[in-house]
């Protein structure tokens, strides 16, 4: 896709390149199993593929350094991070992780 947009952007006209952001939901901590539920209700109009959303939310820091690494490698220029659990200390061990 990051080349389907340079190519609109350059067919444009525009200078330089598109700022790419990309955008995770994660979970981190001993519950984490908590942020399925919230893809559940919240996507739960996309009938069976919220539960694939559900799953596949990424729940280990090693699992998320990696995919930090892997949009970085791929050119992304910003990656924003969306706890899918309503806990502050979402944040304080995502912090953690990226220190």
């Amino acid at each position: 896709m990051y080349d389907v947009a340079e190519e609109s952007w350059r067919a444009e006209g525009k200078e330089g390149k598109p700022r790419f952001v990309r955008c995770i939901y994660y979970a981190l901590g001993p519950d984490a199993e908590r942020g399925g539920d919230y893809i559940r209700d919240y996507y739960g109009y996309f009938g069976d593929a919220e539960e694939d959303m559900a799953r596949s939310i990424p729940s280990s820091p090693e699992t998320i350094e990696g995919l930090i690494q892997g949009f970085t490698d791929v050119g992304a220029d910003e990656l924003v991070c969306w706890p899918a659990i309503a806990d502050l200390d979402q944040l304080d061990r995502l912090a953690e992780l990226v220190g």
